[in-house]
């Protein structure tokens, strides 16, 4: 397995400086990670990649014609809808080098990169109906998902990352992404679709994420859209550094305030349990994380390595000499 085109193995986009390793950035998200809250009817929560890859089978959606099944054991493409056992769980290693098969990509490639092979999506690689997915095992009741809460408390992992702002004029600033998966978003019918990666970025400077001190602004992403807030505009767990941020309803996108707090009951503290994306065996994988369906809104969505590249942060100075956080284009 080689990078692309002599890339070292470590590569990343808008490298961070060598002293700012990964335990100095989880020890600010320590400091500085969301508290997400959800509402009282909420019955889909937190996951993680690895449960859904486990219940889900890996398939090659062929347009015109049947799908095929990846049999692990053999380590081959079936045509067919099998569902023995062999054709569930498939290894990240299986799921990586079968995207880099079909892109010649290699195995190491760019976030936000071309190589997408997500069926219906506007950068995918040939037809639009094909390409490669995970589809959820439908045996599984769909009542309710993830990590459920005890207590009133879900405990799941959050996927961290961490790069240079692409886009500033004011000097070097970080974008700390952290990710949230959900095995199901059941979302106004027409949108419901299988797997959901959603994510929040602190927008902070070099200076200030190594000397332990709080961001500037967050960005939520929403879906297709989102909205970026100053962070000491935000509310906070009482006491702490924490900011508090409400999941919608069933769709899962994060928002910094509701019409009523108190119909949101059910906590996680985000910074509880981190993992980095960028030591996840699957991050490379560039189909859809969930079924393919009928519009590119029903089709599971793209894995975050693969998503955070449009994830376009512009920090510009005002003339007032204040600074401004611009969303990301879309």
């Amino acid at each position: 397995m080689s990078p692309v085109a002599g890339l070292p193995w470590d590569w990343h986009p808008n490298p961070l400086p060598a002293k700012v390793t990964q335990d100095v950035v989880t020890a600010w998200v320590t400091a500085f990670g969301p508290r997400l809250k959800f509402h009282r009817d909420e019955r889909h929560f937190p996951s993680t990649a690895h449960r859904f890859r486990v219940v889900s089978r890996f398939r090659d959606s062929r347009q015109g014609a049947r799908d095929n099944g990846w049999n692990r054991e053999s380590r081959a493409w079936v045509r067919g809808n099998h569902r023995h056992p062999e054709y569930f769980d498939a290894p990240p290693d299986h799921l990586v080098e079968q995207t880099a098969l079909r892109t010649g990509a290699g195995i190491e490639v760019e976030p936000g990169t071309r190589f997408v092979l997500r069926p219906w999506d506007s950068r995918r690689i040939g037809p639009r109906k094909e390409g490669l997915f995970l589809e959820r095992d439908d045996r599984i009741q769909r009542v309710s998902s993830g990590h459920v809460p005890v207590g009133g408390t879900v405990k799941a992992p959050m996927y961290l990352d961490a790069v240079m702002v692409q886009e500033s004029s004011v000097g070097p600033y970080v974008k700390v992404l952290c990710w949230f998966f959900y095995e199901l978003n059941l979302w106004h019918g027409l949108l419901t679709h299988e797997g959901d990666w959603e994510h929040v970025s602190y927008i902070v400077r070099l200076a200030a994420l190594e000397a332990g001190d709080p961001p500037t602004h967050v960005y939520f992403a929403q879906h297709n859209t989102g909205e970026v807030r100053r962070f000491d505009s935000l509310g906070f767990v009482p006491g702490t550094t924490h900011p508090v941020m409400y999941v919608d309803r069933h769709g899962h996108p994060t928002k910094p305030a509701v019409g009523d707090a108190r119909e949101y009951t059910s906590l996680w503290d985000t910074w509880g349990e981190v993992r980095w994306l960028r030591n996840e065996a699957w991050k490379e994988y560039s189909g859809a994380w969930g079924e393919v369906g009928e519009t590119v809104h029903t089709t599971g969505p793209l894995g975050p390595w693969f998503k955070q590249g449009r994830d376009l942060v512009r920090v510009r100075r005002r003339p007032d000499g204040s600074v401004q956080v611009r969303r990301p284009r879309r």
